[in-house]
């Protein structure tokens, strides 16, 4: 994070940002998640992460693949990312976030503090990679084209990471960079361009 390496690590009970990647299955937001958790880690910052497959495994476990189930899915993600950023915590997320509406309910919780990561791959390149074998479930039972992924808005994107044209190290450069920007701009700090 070298626009801003002299900034301090956030003071703890101060809400944080929330950096929320999302994008198709496959496009690589949890390998992005895992790799900038990393390196805030090395950097002293303490990171909590919200992979969308671990809440299907364990908070919402109890929801199917509807569209009300899909919306809750995500509104819980931001409210336990809420908290988690309340406590000071660095607060990364990865879920696809297909529809507008998913992230409208996202924005409904976490208000400013959210900054959207938009993790931009074609759809072939997302089938031919499909780390999880998500693309080869049947319809219905949680395949990523059961609901066709919105491109996004101005108020859902902030930063584009394509991991298509560039590389995994390259795009956790650019997301610790943006991080690293926000950090700055809330303790007052002045960022060069």
């Amino acid at each position: 994070m070298t626009a801003c390496s002299s900034c301090p690590p956030p003071s703890a009970h101060s809400s944080q940002p929330v950096y929320w990647f999302y994008g198709r299955s496959g496009a690589g937001k949890t390998t992005l998640l895992w790799e900038v958790a990393a390196r805030l880690e090395e950097r002293g910052r303490k990171v909590f992460c919200l992979d969308g497959d671990e809440l299907r495994r364990g908070l919402c476990r109890d929801l199917g693949f509807t569209e009300e189930h899909r919306n809750e899915n995500h509104r819980r993600a931001a409210e336990v990312a809420g908290l988690a950023a309340q406590q000071g915590l660095t607060v990364l997320v990865a879920t696809m976030a297909p529809r507008a509406a998913y992230r409208d309910a996202v924005a409904a919780v976490l208000g400013q503090r959210l900054r959207w990561f938009y993790v931009n791959a074609s759809l072939e390149t997302c089938c031919r990679r499909d780390p999880k074998g998500l693309y080869q479930r049947p319809s219905g039972a949680g395949h990523p084209q059961d609901v066709p992924f919105e491109p996004p808005a101005g108020e859902h994107l902030h930063v584009t990471l394509n991991t298509e044209e560039t590389s995994i190290a390259s795009c956790v450069a650019i997301a610790l960079e943006q991080i690293a920007r926000e950090e700055c701009s809330a303790d007052g700090v002045e960022v060069s361009p």
